[in-house]
């Protein structure tokens, strides 16, 4: 009888938000950081990514991204200059909750899925490379941001993401990820 009850609930629930089932997002996002500590001690990060989101009801949406990323540092002492590359490719779904409508003026949303990640960092001490070899895994991921409409269709998107993992193996290190991105969306 409760499950009865809680599937009557979702219906419900579903069916009287359903004015926006259909409708498609797409956004494109990126992120920018450089760091000059000194002439001896730069750090750069960069990334950009695409998503397409599917509407299912007015407030909740399936989203599909893509991201490539990039970070570089390099430190130079006396003796020596170490330089240190990660270059990494992120494909996952989440399911996103936005806790305005498509006209609110400012919507913020939550996120929440799963990712495959892939990540090869490479080191060069005094213009010797070596690389580790490749690693991927499925890592959770979460997040949150808002979208600032500024036309019935375009808004611009900020957003603040976590992915930890892997959790499908014990080959490598778990690790937490985070990213900071700022880009433009758009109702399709």
């Amino acid at each position: 009888m409760i499950h009865l009850k809680v599937l009557l609930a979702c219906f419900l629930l579903f069916a009287s938000t359903s004015s926006y089932a259909g409708v498609f997002e797409f956004s494109a996002q990126g992120s920018l950081r450089e760091t000059n500590v000194s002439e001896n001690n730069e750090s750069e990060s960069r990334s950009s990514s695409v998503s397409l989101a599917y509407y299912f009801w007015e407030t909740g949406a399936l989203e599909f991204t893509y991201m490539t990323g990039y970070n570089y540092s390099k430190t130079t002492t006396s003796t020596t200059t170490l330089e240190q590359s990660l270059n990494y490719t992120y494909g996952g779904v989440d399911l996103v909750y936005n806790l305005g409508t498509r006209e609110s003026t400012f919507n913020p949303y939550v996120k929440a899925g799963i990712a495959e990640i892939k990540k090869r960092l490479t080191f060069r001490e005094d213009g010797n490379a070596s690389s580790s070899p490749e690693v991927s895994g499925k890592n959770l991921t979460y997040g949150l941001g808002f979208k600032l409409r500024l036309t019935k269709t375009f808004s611009l998107r900020l957003s603040y993401d976590v992915w930890q993992g892997p959790i499908d193996g014990e080959e490598s290190e778990k690790t937490t990820d985070t990213s900071t991105k700022v880009g433009f969306s758009w109702y399709l």
